[in-house]
């Protein structure tokens, strides 16, 4: 397990031992071993010459967090190392998907991670964004202010246009940058929108649909982004209906069960995809 999903996902959780104390283990019997695949993480990682102990970032029982913002405003700490919103989380079907296809070989490019990487501290996104939306969207550690922007956007649609006018032309160049750097078999490109804006659709040769139901993805938003049900439906309902999503697509990957149900629909595609690009 550590060999095909370290650097990634994978968390192992051993039984503590008698050095972990209890600022490490919060008082459990157990503590979990990560290798993140961030590249801020993977940096920090490497200054502290290979390890660092530390207690969970949520309290005991509640949802993980995905973003800086979360670990603030539930440990009410006054210092946080943002790298940028989290690559798998709950409800993140594209990424999980994403991730097993790139353990069984593939080269995955997740457009969701390069947005992420370009308005992370010191991003080459955000002197734009400084210069079209002000300083207040770029935080004290020089990067983006993720909740300010998203509550601006979402009530306002020429800066949801402006803001994509700036990192959208960004993105694409670092997509194609990454597929002319691809030399596994196959590379699978990951757009949460694809059908939306159709930019990435002349360069795919096949489109798999990660599906779940209208409910079971409005409950994995409100989760992951910590927002209203009615703010997920918004965001949910500007999308195009998800009976042309699936109508538009070769494949479908349906993320409605566990990770084992994924893997197996993953390890029947695989080969296939392997074969068409050979």
């Amino acid at each position: 397990l550590a060999a095909r999903f370290w650097p990634g996902p994978l968390t192992i959780i051993l039984k503590r031992s008698t050095k972990a104390g209890d600022f490490v283990t919060g008082g459990q019997d157990s503590v979990g071993l990560r290798v993140p695949s961030h590249p801020v993480a993977q940096e920090l990682l490497r200054e502290f010459a290979g390890g660092v102990a530390a207690p969970s970032a949520n309290l005991f029982g509640n949802v993980s967090p995905t973003t800086a913002a979360h670990v603030r405003e539930e440990l009410n700490v006054e210092l946080v190392l943002d790298g940028g919103a989290s690559e798998v989380g709950i409800g993140s079907g594209k990424s999980t998907v994403a991730a097993l296809f790139e353990s069984a070989g593939a080269t995955v490019i997740d457009t969701d991670m390069i947005a992420q990487q370009l308005t992370a501290p010191g991003g080459i996104a955000l002197p734009a964004i400084a210069s079209r939306f002000g300083r207040g969207y770029v935080s004290e550690m020089n990067g983006l202010e993720r909740a300010k922007m998203r509550a601006r956007v979402f009530s306002d649609q020429e800066a949801r246009i402006v803001l994509e006018s700036i990192l959208h032309p960004l993105i694409q160049e670092q997509v194609e940058r990454d597929i002319k750097a691809i030399r596994s078999t196959y590379g699978i490109i990951v757009v949460p929108l694809l059908f939306e804006t159709m930019t990435y659709r002349r360069i795919v040769r096949r489109v798999l649909v990660v599906d779940c139901t209208a409910e079971t993805q409005i409950m994995r938003v409100m989760v992951r982004s910590r927002l209203t049900r009615k703010a997920a439906e918004s965001i949910i309902a500007a999308q195009i209906p998800r009976s042309m999503r699936l109508q538009l697509a070769d494949d479908v990957i349906c993320n409605q069960h566990d990770t084992v149900n994924l893997l197996a629909r993953v390890q029947v595609l695989h080969p296939g995809y392997a074969n068409m690009a050979a």
